[in-house]
């Protein structure tokens, strides 16, 4: 799963996390985005100053050709100014919060590391017997959900038994009676 921590709580939960069980393997990594960060604000910044000057322009033009013009660029400047601040928000959220993925595994049977020959063969033996038992269990299960289907075929070929359908049809040597001579 993944989870979207505040930062100022990341430690926090970090290291309440082998409180819940035990903890494996761990890593963190951080991303230094300050650099596009930086770099995204720079360019708000001049847009949102050719976009003032843009509108100086729109006052001050005098033929409608030049109003097209300085509009249509005025339209791609303020649609590249919320891309850039679009984006500087989900820098500033990605900040706020850091992000977490948790791998959880469950511990069927829990066994101690230190085992002398004994209790390794021991659980070994237990362990086999187990594993046959749940494959019986399974195996059972499998023909049980496969019920329905054995009946409606074995129905199909009853029907086609009893209407004669099958003499009709030719069957490989092998299914067809012998007859002996007495």
């Amino acid at each position: 799963m993944t989870v979207r921590i505040p930062t100022e709580r990341f430690e926090e939960f970090m290291s309440g996390s082998s409180d819940i069980g035990n903890v494996v393997s761990r890593s963190s990594s951080a991303v230094n985005i300050s650099k596009r960060y930086n770099d995204v604000s720079a360019q708000i910044e001049a847009l949102e100053k050719q976009q003032k000057r843009l509108l100086e322009m729109m006052d001050s033009a005098v033929t409608i050709e030049d109003m097209i013009a300085v509009e249509d660029r005025l339209s791609d400047v303020q649609y590249e100014l919320n891309m850039l601040k679009t984006d500087r928000e989900s820098m500033d959220t990605d900040v706020a919060y850091s992000t977490v993925n948790v791998t959880l595994q469950e511990v069927k049977v829990y066994t101690e590391l230190s085992e002398n020959f004994f209790t390794k063969l021991s659980n070994r033996f237990v362990n086999g017997f187990a594993g046959f038992a749940n494959h019986m269990a399974e195996l059972i299960l499998g023909i049980v959900y496969l019920l329905p289907y054995i009946l409606l075929i074995l129905a199909v070929i009853l029907i086609l038994a009893k209407t004669g359908v099958l003499k009709k049809m030719h069957m490989p040597r092998f299914f067809r009676k012998r007859k002996t001579d007495l």
